[in-house]
Protein backbone atom coordinates (compact mmCIF):
# COMPACT_ATOMS: atom_id res chain seq x y z
CA UNK A 1 0.00 0.00 0.00
CA UNK A 2 2.89 2.36 0.77
CA UNK A 3 4.23 1.88 -2.78
CA UNK A 4 0.86 3.01 -4.20
CA UNK A 5 0.87 6.15 -2.02
CA UNK A 6 4.45 6.98 -3.03
CA UNK A 7 3.59 6.42 -6.70
CA UNK A 8 0.60 8.78 -6.43
CA UNK A 9 2.80 11.47 -4.86
CA UNK A 10 5.40 10.94 -7.60
CA UNK A 11 2.64 11.34 -10.18
CA UNK A 12 1.55 14.67 -8.69
CA UNK A 13 5.15 15.92 -8.65
CA UNK A 14 5.66 14.81 -12.27
CA UNK A 15 2.50 16.63 -13.34
CA UNK A 16 3.69 19.85 -11.71
CA UNK A 17 7.10 19.44 -13.34
CA UNK A 18 5.51 18.95 -16.78
CA UNK A 19 3.41 22.11 -16.52
CA UNK A 20 6.28 24.26 -15.26
CA UNK A 21 8.71 22.98 -17.88
CA UNK A 22 6.20 23.52 -20.67
CA UNK A 23 5.52 27.03 -19.34
CA UNK A 24 9.26 27.71 -19.44
CA UNK A 25 9.50 26.33 -22.96
CA UNK A 26 6.70 28.44 -24.41
CA UNK A 27 9.11 31.28 -25.19
CA UNK A 28 11.52 29.01 -27.02
CA UNK A 29 11.96 28.96 -30.79
CA UNK A 30 11.61 25.33 -32.01
CA UNK A 31 13.69 26.04 -35.10
CA UNK A 32 16.66 27.11 -32.97
CA UNK A 33 16.47 24.68 -30.08
CA UNK A 34 17.38 21.06 -30.66
CA UNK A 35 19.04 18.49 -28.42
CA UNK A 36 21.35 20.02 -25.81
CA UNK A 37 20.49 23.52 -27.05
CA UNK A 38 16.94 23.03 -25.76
CA UNK A 39 18.33 22.11 -22.35
CA UNK A 40 20.83 24.97 -22.15
CA UNK A 41 18.12 27.47 -23.12
CA UNK A 42 15.97 26.31 -20.22
CA UNK A 43 18.85 26.82 -17.77
CA UNK A 44 18.12 30.56 -17.93
CA UNK A 45 14.57 30.10 -16.65
CA UNK A 46 13.63 30.09 -12.95
CA UNK A 47 10.36 28.40 -13.85
CA UNK A 48 12.30 25.60 -15.51
CA UNK A 49 14.42 25.10 -12.39
CA UNK A 50 11.22 24.82 -10.33
CA UNK A 51 10.04 22.13 -12.72
CA UNK A 52 13.35 20.29 -12.47
CA UNK A 53 13.16 20.45 -8.66
CA UNK A 54 9.74 18.79 -8.80
CA UNK A 55 11.09 16.22 -11.26
CA UNK A 56 13.85 15.33 -8.78
CA UNK A 57 11.28 14.99 -6.00
CA UNK A 58 9.23 12.73 -8.29
CA UNK A 59 12.34 10.68 -9.08
CA UNK A 60 13.06 10.09 -5.38
CA UNK A 61 9.43 9.19 -4.66
CA UNK A 62 9.37 6.83 -7.64
CA UNK A 63 12.56 5.12 -6.45
CA UNK A 64 11.03 4.68 -2.99
CA UNK A 65 7.86 3.27 -4.55
CA UNK A 66 9.83 0.79 -6.69
CA UNK A 67 11.74 -0.34 -3.61
CA UNK A 68 8.53 -1.67 -2.07
CA UNK A 69 6.38 -2.32 -5.15
CA UNK A 70 6.65 -3.80 -8.63
CA UNK A 71 7.06 -2.00 -11.95
CA UNK A 72 3.67 -3.32 -13.07
CA UNK A 73 2.01 -1.47 -10.17
CA UNK A 74 4.05 1.71 -9.88
CA UNK A 75 4.49 2.73 -13.53
CA UNK A 76 0.80 2.51 -14.58
CA UNK A 77 -0.08 4.80 -11.67
CA UNK A 78 2.33 7.35 -13.12
CA UNK A 79 0.09 7.49 -16.20
CA UNK A 80 -2.26 9.49 -13.99
CA UNK A 81 0.15 12.34 -14.62
CA UNK A 82 -1.84 13.38 -17.71
CA UNK A 83 -5.13 14.29 -16.01
CA UNK A 84 -3.21 15.96 -13.19
CA UNK A 85 -1.22 17.91 -15.78
CA UNK A 86 -4.50 19.06 -17.28
CA UNK A 87 -5.84 20.26 -13.93
CA UNK A 88 -2.60 21.97 -12.89
CA UNK A 89 -2.19 23.47 -16.34
CA UNK A 90 -5.60 25.08 -16.01
CA UNK A 91 -4.37 27.00 -12.98
CA UNK A 92 -0.78 27.74 -13.96
CA UNK A 93 -1.52 28.65 -17.59
CA UNK A 94 -4.85 30.29 -16.64
CA UNK A 95 -6.99 28.32 -19.07
CA UNK A 96 -10.55 27.01 -18.54
CA UNK A 97 -11.15 23.37 -17.57
CA UNK A 98 -14.35 22.33 -19.36
CA UNK A 99 -16.77 19.49 -18.69
CA UNK A 100 -15.25 17.41 -21.51
CA UNK A 101 -11.84 17.75 -19.89
CA UNK A 102 -13.24 16.62 -16.56
CA UNK A 103 -14.98 13.60 -18.10
CA UNK A 104 -11.80 12.60 -19.96
CA UNK A 105 -9.83 12.84 -16.71
CA UNK A 106 -12.37 10.70 -14.87
CA UNK A 107 -12.36 8.12 -17.71
CA UNK A 108 -8.58 7.82 -17.63
CA UNK A 109 -8.45 7.60 -13.83
CA UNK A 110 -11.20 4.95 -13.84
CA UNK A 111 -9.34 2.99 -16.52
CA UNK A 112 -6.16 3.00 -14.42
CA UNK A 113 -7.97 1.75 -11.32
CA UNK A 114 -9.83 -0.98 -13.23
CA UNK A 115 -6.67 -2.10 -15.02
CA UNK A 116 -4.69 -2.40 -11.80
CA UNK A 117 -7.46 -4.23 -9.94
CA UNK A 118 -8.11 -6.62 -12.82
CA UNK A 119 -4.47 -7.37 -13.69
CA UNK A 120 -3.42 -7.62 -10.01
CA UNK A 121 0.32 -7.36 -10.84
CA UNK A 122 2.62 -9.52 -8.75
CA UNK A 123 6.25 -8.71 -8.00
CA UNK A 124 9.09 -10.61 -9.60
CA UNK A 125 12.81 -10.48 -8.96
CA UNK A 126 14.87 -7.42 -9.88
CA UNK A 127 17.91 -9.59 -10.55
CA UNK A 128 18.14 -10.22 -14.29
CA UNK A 129 21.12 -11.64 -16.16
CA UNK A 130 23.00 -9.33 -18.50
CA UNK A 131 21.99 -11.55 -21.42
CA UNK A 132 18.34 -10.87 -20.61
CA UNK A 133 19.00 -7.13 -20.55
CA UNK A 134 20.66 -7.37 -23.96
CA UNK A 135 17.87 -9.49 -25.45
CA UNK A 136 14.89 -7.52 -24.16
CA UNK A 137 16.10 -4.00 -23.32
CA UNK A 138 18.49 -3.73 -26.27
CA UNK A 139 15.83 -3.77 -29.02
CA UNK A 140 13.69 -1.32 -27.02
CA UNK A 141 16.56 1.16 -26.88
CA UNK A 142 17.18 0.77 -30.62
CA UNK A 143 13.52 1.50 -31.42
CA UNK A 144 13.50 4.51 -29.09
CA UNK A 145 16.68 5.79 -30.71
CA UNK A 146 15.06 5.57 -34.15
CA UNK A 147 11.94 7.39 -32.88
CA UNK A 148 14.06 10.12 -31.28
CA UNK A 149 16.09 10.55 -34.47
CA UNK A 150 12.89 10.79 -36.54
CA UNK A 151 11.54 13.40 -34.14
CA UNK A 152 14.77 15.36 -34.23
CA UNK A 153 14.56 15.48 -38.02
CA UNK A 154 10.87 16.45 -38.05
CA UNK A 155 9.14 19.72 -37.26
CA UNK A 156 5.98 21.04 -35.62
CA UNK A 157 3.50 18.73 -33.89
CA UNK A 158 5.06 15.58 -35.40
CA UNK A 159 8.42 16.47 -33.88
CA UNK A 160 6.89 17.13 -30.47
CA UNK A 161 4.86 13.89 -30.53
CA UNK A 162 7.74 11.66 -31.64
CA UNK A 163 10.11 13.16 -29.08
CA UNK A 164 7.41 12.72 -26.42
CA UNK A 165 7.13 9.02 -27.28
CA UNK A 166 10.92 8.63 -27.17
CA UNK A 167 11.15 10.45 -23.84
CA UNK A 168 8.35 8.34 -22.36
CA UNK A 169 10.09 5.14 -23.45
CA UNK A 170 13.40 6.30 -22.01
CA UNK A 171 11.71 7.09 -18.70
CA UNK A 172 10.26 3.57 -18.77
CA UNK A 173 13.73 2.11 -19.30
CA UNK A 174 15.09 4.34 -16.52
CA UNK A 175 12.44 3.06 -14.13
CA UNK A 176 13.27 -0.54 -15.04
CA UNK A 177 16.97 -0.04 -14.28
CA UNK A 178 16.00 1.90 -11.15
CA UNK A 179 14.27 -1.21 -9.83
CA UNK A 180 17.56 -3.10 -9.90
CA UNK A 181 19.48 -0.13 -8.49
CA UNK A 182 17.15 0.20 -5.48
CA UNK A 183 17.67 -3.50 -4.75
CA UNK A 184 21.46 -3.15 -4.93
CA UNK A 185 21.36 -0.05 -2.70
CA UNK A 186 20.12 -2.24 0.13
CA UNK A 187 23.45 -4.12 0.06
CA UNK A 188 25.68 -1.09 0.53
CA UNK A 189 27.43 1.59 -1.49
CA UNK A 190 30.15 -0.75 -2.75
CA UNK A 191 27.58 -3.08 -4.30
CA UNK A 192 25.63 -0.13 -5.71
CA UNK A 193 28.56 1.45 -7.56
CA UNK A 194 30.35 -1.82 -8.24
CA UNK A 195 28.09 -2.67 -11.16
CA UNK A 196 27.06 -0.64 -14.19
CA UNK A 197 23.36 -0.36 -13.37
CA UNK A 198 23.53 2.93 -11.50
CA UNK A 199 25.47 4.49 -14.37
CA UNK A 200 23.06 3.05 -16.93
CA UNK A 201 20.18 4.57 -14.96
CA UNK A 202 21.91 7.97 -14.92
CA UNK A 203 22.57 7.88 -18.68
CA UNK A 204 19.04 6.76 -19.53
CA UNK A 205 17.54 9.36 -17.20
CA UNK A 206 19.68 12.18 -18.59
CA UNK A 207 18.83 11.17 -22.16
CA UNK A 208 15.12 11.16 -21.26
CA UNK A 209 15.35 14.66 -19.75
CA UNK A 210 17.21 16.06 -22.77
CA UNK A 211 14.72 14.56 -25.24
CA UNK A 212 11.82 15.80 -23.11
CA UNK A 213 13.16 19.37 -23.08
CA UNK A 214 13.40 19.34 -26.86
CA UNK A 215 9.85 18.00 -27.04
CA UNK A 216 8.51 20.77 -24.79
CA UNK A 217 10.13 23.44 -26.94
CA UNK A 218 8.78 21.83 -30.13
CA UNK A 219 5.04 21.90 -29.40
CA UNK A 220 2.19 22.04 -26.93
CA UNK A 221 1.37 19.65 -24.10
CA UNK A 222 -1.24 18.17 -26.45
CA UNK A 223 1.47 16.76 -28.69
CA UNK A 224 4.03 15.84 -26.03
CA UNK A 225 2.24 14.56 -22.95
CA UNK A 226 0.21 11.58 -24.27
CA UNK A 227 3.36 9.91 -25.59
CA UNK A 228 5.31 10.59 -22.40
CA UNK A 229 2.50 9.42 -20.14
CA UNK A 230 1.37 6.30 -22.00
CA UNK A 231 4.63 4.92 -23.41
CA UNK A 232 6.47 5.09 -20.06
CA UNK A 233 4.30 2.49 -18.25
CA UNK A 234 3.94 0.28 -21.34
CA UNK A 235 7.73 -0.03 -21.73
CA UNK A 236 8.26 -0.49 -17.98
CA UNK A 237 5.54 -3.12 -17.57
CA UNK A 238 6.72 -5.14 -20.58
CA UNK A 239 10.34 -5.04 -19.39
CA UNK A 240 9.20 -5.94 -15.88
CA UNK A 241 7.40 -9.02 -17.21
CA UNK A 242 10.22 -10.23 -19.48
CA UNK A 243 13.21 -9.22 -17.34
CA UNK A 244 11.99 -9.70 -13.78
CA UNK A 245 9.25 -12.28 -14.21
CA UNK A 246 6.47 -10.00 -12.93
CA UNK A 247 3.06 -11.52 -13.62
CA UNK A 248 -0.28 -10.07 -14.69
CA UNK A 249 -3.61 -11.79 -14.12
CA UNK A 250 -5.14 -12.43 -17.54
CA UNK A 251 -7.53 -15.24 -18.57
CA UNK A 252 -11.21 -14.37 -18.35
CA UNK A 253 -10.34 -10.86 -17.14
CA UNK A 254 -8.76 -9.88 -20.47
CA UNK A 255 -11.98 -8.23 -21.83
CA UNK A 256 -12.23 -6.09 -18.68
CA UNK A 257 -8.55 -5.16 -18.94
CA UNK A 258 -8.96 -4.25 -22.61
CA UNK A 259 -11.93 -2.05 -21.65
CA UNK A 260 -9.77 -0.35 -19.02
CA UNK A 261 -6.99 0.21 -21.56
CA UNK A 262 -9.56 1.68 -23.97
CA UNK A 263 -10.70 4.10 -21.24
CA UNK A 264 -7.10 5.15 -20.60
CA UNK A 265 -6.27 5.68 -24.28
CA UNK A 266 -9.61 7.32 -25.03
CA UNK A 267 -9.25 9.66 -22.08
CA UNK A 268 -5.70 10.55 -23.09
CA UNK A 269 -6.72 11.28 -26.69
CA UNK A 270 -9.69 13.35 -25.57
CA UNK A 271 -7.52 15.34 -23.18
CA UNK A 272 -4.99 15.95 -25.94
CA UNK A 273 -7.74 17.73 -27.90
CA UNK A 274 -8.59 20.04 -25.02
CA UNK A 275 -8.13 23.78 -25.72
CA UNK A 276 -6.16 23.83 -22.46
CA UNK A 277 -3.35 21.60 -23.71
CA UNK A 278 -3.49 22.77 -27.32
CA UNK A 279 -3.06 26.26 -25.81
CA UNK A 280 -5.67 27.83 -28.07
CA UNK A 281 -7.93 29.23 -25.38
CA UNK A 282 -7.58 32.85 -24.49
CA UNK A 283 -6.03 33.55 -21.09
CA UNK A 284 -8.46 34.58 -18.34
Amino acid sequence: MISVLLAVLATAANAGASVLQRKAGRSASPAQLRGLAALTHQLRSKTWFSGIALMIVAFVLQAAALRTGSLAVVQPILAGELPLTLVLGARVLRRPLGMRDRLASVAMAAGLVIALLAAAPSAGTANAALLKWAVFAGPVLVVLGVVAFAGHRSSGAARAALLGVAAGGLFGVTATVMTTVTLQAQHGVARLFGTGYVYAMAVAGLAAVIVLQEAYTAGSLAAVQPGVTLVDPVVAVLLGVFLFGEQLRLGWLIPLELFAVALIIGGAIDMSRSPLVTEQAAPH
